[in-house]
């Protein structure tokens, strides 16, 4: 993160938001400055200097889990069977 030392002096927080896909990184020592980056390297701007956090947004892709989906899928067919084992 070498473009971020520019801006904050310490990272206090960093939270991520997977609802709008934002990385928000706060400096806790007021480095009076708010930043906002790319992670692509299309650019780091400051858009404020007055007491604020440096923030660092972050387009997120959700990533599917198919994993998670078989084991639903094996655990409903268990569920389904049972009822077959039952009248035999």
């Amino acid at each position: 993160m070498g473009g971020l030392s520019s801006g904050l002096q310490a990272i206090d927080q960093i939270t991520l938001d997977p609802i709008n896909g934002k990385l928000f990184v706060a400096d806790g020592f007021g480095g009076n400055k708010l930043i906002r980056a790319n992670l692509d390297g299309t650019g780091i701007e400051t858009i404020g200097t007055d007491n604020a956090i440096g923030v660092l947004f972050v387009d997120v892709t959700p990533v599917p889990e198919p994993s998670s989906l078989a084991l639903l899928g094996m655990g409903l067919l268990g569920l389904g069977g049972t009822p077959l084992r039952r009248r035999r």
